[in-house]
């Protein structure tokens, strides 16, 4: 009886794990006003809970903005490099792939000077 027991709380917590991570969230940055150089997207992210498996979806006109990764020296100088990675066309989607800090901005002219950028931690 007590292998019957153990072997079916093993499922159930399976289970539980299949069904939370299946429950992956997508966030538009900046909800409707999307990806621009007048939003505050350090308020936008305060209040949300980001996790392994979400989705960022960045919404702007392309040849505007860009969606640059960096690390926290570059974000907190505005800096385009190291580029952990960038896009361009105007409709990205982020996959959140690992737990910790991620920085994000615009590279282009002074948007980042200007607070087109935002930070998030990512949790399991």
């Amino acid at each position: 009886m007590n292998t019957y027991l153990s072997i079916l709380l093993h499922l159930l917590l399976v289970s539980a794990a299949l069904l939370l991570g299946a429950s992956a969230e997508t966030y538009t940055v900046g909800e409707i006003d999307g990806w621009n150089s007048y939003s505050n997207y350090t308020d936008w992210a305060q209040g949300k809970t980001f996790h392994v498996g979400d989705d960022l979806v960045f919404n702007y006109e392309g040849g505007q903005h860009n969606v640059i990764q960096v690390n926290a020296t570059a974000y907190d100088k505005c800096l385009k490099e190291p580029n952990l990675g960038e896009s361009r066309n105007g409709n990205d989607t982020v996959a959140l792939a690992k737990v910790g800090r991620i920085w994000f901005l615009c590279g282009m002219a002074d948007h980042c000077e200007f607070g087109q950028k935002f930070s998030i931690e990512v949790l399991p």
